[in-house]
């Protein structure tokens, strides 16, 4: 099922735009409400907005606004552990989106497709499948 994730996208774009640049696990966990450590002065709206989004979606979301090049990956290695720290930027098409001129919208599946995918499977198997 296809589901509009503009609102989610643009929160994204805007919050890279206030701070800067951000990991992909910080701006997942703002938008989740995860972390309430993070400066909140400018874009305080958008903490918590996606508690209802999985995390995999939010993640989902990044990927694609990277792979559309509204967001730009820069790779900064850590001083003292030489580990390279992956951050987000604005990229070039990030106008797009943040004017409204383009929507934003995701392939998702539901509870209940996967509901009845489990159900089709334990038929066909002729006993239950445990669900964790």
């Amino acid at each position: 099922m296809q589901q509009d994730f503009t609102k989610y996208a643009a929160a994204i774009l805007m919050l890279i735009r206030h701070r800067g640049r951000l990991t992909s696990n910080q701006c997942v966990n703002f938008l989740l409400g995860r972390k309430a450590n993070m400066e909140r002065e400018g874009v305080e709206q958008y903490y918590g907005m996606a508690k209802h989004i999985g995390k995999h979606d939010m993640h989902r979301i990044l990927d694609r606004l990277a792979t559309g090049g509204a967001l730009t990956e820069n790779n900064v290695t850590h001083r003292t552990s030489r580990m390279a720290i992956q951050f987000f930027q604005l990229g070039p098409n990030a106008r797009a989106l943040l004017s409204g001129e383009q929507s934003f919208a995701m392939v998702t599946k539901t509870r209940s497709d996967s509901q009845a995918a489990l159900s089709a499977i334990e038929e066909l198997a002729g006993k239950p499948i445990p669900t964790y």
